[in-house]
């Protein structure tokens, strides 16, 4: 399983898209941490899910908006995991 963390600018901030991609058969669980702190303010948030994947499948897992400045500091962090085990990670810093 690979754990992607998917940015996409929108008016005046960013949306962020935490997404598994199978490249075997698989399930599991997910969950990406996001913290941002300021001049747009601070954010602290977790989100998260299961899956069940076949090979070459993919799932949003979450989707969060953000406002989004220069100068602002930004951590995502997306982990997968199954019966109690890290699978793999992401993880993305934007300033």
């Amino acid at each position: 399983m690979v754990p992607q963390i998917v940015t996409t600018l929108t008016d005046g901030g960013l949306q962020v898209t935490g997404r598994v991609l199978a490249v075997s058969s698989g399930a599991g669980s997910a969950k990406m941490s996001i913290e941002k702190n300021g001049p747009s303010g601070r954010t602290s948030t977790t989100q998260g899910g299961s899956f069940d994947l076949e090979k070459g499948e993919h799932r949003d897992i979450a989707t969060v908006g953000l406002s989004f400045s220069p100068g602002d500091k930004l951590s995502i962090e997306l982990v997968l995991t199954a019966d109690g085990q890290t699978l793999s990670s992401a993880k993305v810093e934007m300033r």
